[in-house]
């Protein structure tokens, strides 16, 4: 009598889990070795190592309001459901960062040879952190997320092509910082930026002068400061722009748009301190200049120098606490971020309520493009 064996096949069901969860692992895999790759050739590029405190490597760079992530979207959705062997999948941000389209971040991670300290933090060997292939120095603002460490740059001047950041590594607050590493160099590649203002050398020297529909405005002098390196010097910002305004037949309105700097006596000497009024500690633009577009001020490469959480301001005299202003037209000030050796031009554009007009009555756009000076008093 012939045996006759018989075998239970899977349901369809079955066997099509089985071969989703097949593909689903070598995915995995494939995904966890390209990051892996990635990565182990960024370390290899901008790593560097101190045997007594930490191997450190640029984790990645954001720019503008565009966070940092790092994995895949594959990864996330496995993280999502609690699956973090293929690797995790982050998005970084710094905290500074409030929507600035211009800022920078640089993300930093590394492996601590430190045992009794596993996190670790940076800080700046020199008056500054970071230094561009122009010879400016800039600030940054350092951040943390869980191991990670980054360091935010609310702006550069865009003729720059490279960025260099030099800091020493140690054991993260509240701990001393001790031991401390040797100095260690990262360089960033920044993205070329094309010129939108025509040269400066074609430029009138002082002033430019426009009128549109019976209003007169006329703008120059332009000179921008040196570099603050104070922290917290102009309030947060890398520079001032002043530059002289004089509007025939109308007034200077806009939502950022400010009142008369605020005068406060230094009682230790004879120095008066002027301290603009900014939008983040509460303070407001003039309410009968404040309707109106934004006064916006742009570099030579269309980028905005102008923060929008600041207040373009007139400047007081400081013996009668008035506005600076004269026959050539008011003294403003704006603190800017990212202007430099490369901003030898500024666009500004601006709003004018004609003389007499009422509140709600429409105004007139302006549209001006002047030099602009480094260093000196106007």
């Amino acid at each position: 009598m012939t045996k006759v064996v018989l075998t239970r096949r899977a349901p369809r069901s079955y066997r099509g889990l089985i071969l989703a969860i097949g593909l689903l692992v070598a995915l995995g895999g494939m995904t966890a070795l390209t990051v892996f790759v990635a990565r182990d050739g960024q370390r290899r590029a901008q790593m560097q190592t101190d045997s007594r405190v930490a191997a450190v490597w640029v984790l990645g760079v954001a720019r503008g309001a565009q966070p940092l992530t790092r994995g895949s979207l594959l990864q996330k959705w496995l993280n999502a459901r609690g699956i973090h062997a293929f690797g995790e999948y982050r998005v970084l941000t710094s905290r500074y960062n409030n929507g600035n389209r211009d800022s920078l971040e640089i993300w930093f991670d590394y492996q601590s040879y430190l045992k009794q300290y596993p996190q670790l933090e940076c800080h700046r060997i020199g008056q500054t952190a970071f230094v561009d292939d122009l010879g400016q120095r800039y600030h940054g603002f350092l951040d943390f997320r869980d191991r990670y460490v980054g360091v935010y740059l609310p702006g550069y001047d865009h003729a720059a092509r490279r960025l260099v950041c030099a800091v020493r590594w140690m054991p993260r607050q509240p701990a001393r910082p001790r031991p401390m590493s040797k100095p260690m160099v990262f360089t960033v590649d920044l993205p070329p930026a094309k010129r939108v203002l025509p040269p400066a050398d074609t430029l009138p020297r002082r002033f430019v002068t426009v009128t549109n529909q019976g209003v007169t405005a006329t703008v120059g002098q332009a000179r921008l400061s040196e570099p603050d390196y104070r922290i917290g010097g102009y309030a947060g910002s890398q520079r001032e722009l002043t530059f002289r305004l004089k509007i025939e037949g109308g007034e200077l309105v806009g939502s950022n748009v400010s009142r008369p700097y605020q005068l406060i006596s230094n009682t230790n000497s004879n120095l008066r301190l002027y301290f603009r009024q900014r939008a983040l500690a509460g303070t407001t633009a003039n309410d009968a200049a404040s309707q109106g577009r934004a006064f916006t001020i742009t570099d030579p490469y269309g980028v905005s120098l102008l923060p929008e959480d600041e207040l373009l301001s007139p400047m007081l005299t400081p013996d009668e606490a008035k506005p600076m202003q004269g026959k050539e037209g008011t003294v403003y000030t704006a603190p800017v971020n990212g202007a430099g050796q490369g901003t030898d031009a500024v666009r500004l554009r601006f709003d004018v309520r004609p003389k007499g007009s009422a509140p709600s009555a429409p105004t007139i756009p302006f549209d001006i493009t002047i030099p602009v000076q480094t260093g000196g008093e106007i």
